[in-house]
C-alpha cells in the first residue's frame, strides 16, 4: 500500500553567505524555495493550476534541471542512489527541496534530498552541487549528529564551485527537518580555519495555487535574479582584491557517498 504523500510546500525566507577569509564579505537575498515529495510530484501539479511537471507553466520542475540532467526520472535516480547508501527507502518519504524553474529558467546552486522516516527523522541526505560551468556533482550523506533538532553532517568537498575557493576543503552541513520553519546551512573549512558559511532560513506556506501566484508576483523574476547575484557577488569580491583561481578539469564524477565526518 502506497504512503500517503508528504506536504508540498513552499519557503519564503532569506539565503546568507558569510566570508571571512581571505577577506571578508556578506550577503543577503531573499528568495523562496519549493519542497515536493518525489514520488508524488505529478499528483502536487494536477491540483496547483500554476504549477507543471516537464512542461512550461509560471513555475514548474523538470527533470533535467536536477539528477542525472539528461531528463530521467529525478525520483528514480534519487531512490536508487539513497538505496545504494544503505537506506530502506520503502520507509521513508524523499523529499526536494530547491528552486523552481520560474519563467523557463532554472538554476541551483544547491538542491538537497531529504529521506524522511515515518516519526520525522532525516536518515539521509543527498546534496546536489552545481557551478556556473554546468557541472554537477551529489554528497550522500548518510550519518550525522543530531543536536537541538539539527543533523550536522559533513564530507570532503571534491568539486569546483567558485573560482575564488580551492576545490578542496571540507563542507559541514547543518539541516533541520522540513516543517514550520527549514533551515539548510553549509560551511567551509580548510585545514581547519573556517573560509565560509552559506544558509537558507525560511518558514512555511502551503503549496496552493494561490500561493505559489502570490510568490512568482512578489518575486517574479527569482530565479534570474538568483544567477545575476552569484556574478554581481563575485564582482564585488574580485573589486575586493580576491584573486580567481584557474578552474580544474571536472573529473566527471557526480556522486561522492561518506557515513560520517569527523570535525
Amino acid at each position: 500500500m502506497k504512503r500517503a504523500p508528504a506536504e508540498a510546500a513552499l519557503y519564503h525566507g532569506t539565503v546568507v553567505h558569510k566570508r571571512f577569509t581571505p577577506v571578508r564579505h556578506q550577503l543577503s537575498y531573499r528568495v523562496f524555495s519549493m519542497l515536493l515529495p518525489l514520488e508524488h510530484i505529478d499528483e502536487v501539479c494536477r491540483r496547483t493550476r500554476f504549477l507543471s511537471h516537464n512542461r512550461f507553466n509560471l513555475v514548474s520542475f523538470h527533470d533535467r534541471d536536477h539528477g542525472l540532467r539528461d531528463g530521467s526520472s529525478v525520483a528514480e535516480f534519487v531512490a536508487k542512489t539513497m538505496r545504494a547508501g544503505g537506506v530502506d527507502t520503502n520507509t521513508c518519504d524523499l523529499l526536494v527541496l530547491c528552486y523552481p524553474r520560474t519563467l523557463g529558467y532554472c538554476f541551483n546552486p544547491l538542491t538537497t534530498y531529504y529521506a524522511v522516516s515515518k516519526a520525522g527523522d532525516i536518515t539521509a541526505m543527498l546534496y546536489e552541487v552545481s557551478n556556473t560551468f554546468g557541472e554537477h556533482t551529489h554528497y550522500l550523506v548518510t550519518g550525522g549528529t543530531t543536536r537541538n533538532g539539527t543533523l550536522e553532517q559533513g564530507c570532503a568537498k571534491a568539486f569546483h564551485v567558485s573560482p575564488f575557493n580551492e576545490a578542496d576543503g571540507e563542507y559541514g552541513f547543518r539541516v533541520t527537518t522540513p516543517g514550520e520553519t527549514i533551515c539548510v546551512g553549509v560551511s567551509l573549512r580548510r585545514e581547519d580555519k573556517a573560509i565560509l558559511n552559506a544558509y537558507f532560513s525560511g518558514s512555511k506556506t502551503k503549496l496552493t495555487s494561490k500561493a505559489l501566484l502570490s510568490a512568482v508576483a512578489r518575486q517574479p523574476l527569482m530565479t534570474w535574479k538568483v544567477i545575476a547575484g552569484i556574478h554581481f557577488e563575485a564582482l564585488r569580491l574580485w573589486m575586493k582584491g580576491l584573486k580567481l583561481r584557474r578552474k580544474p578539469g571536472f573529473d566527471g564524477l557526480t556522486l561522492h557517498t561518506t557515513e560520517r565526518f569527523e570535525r
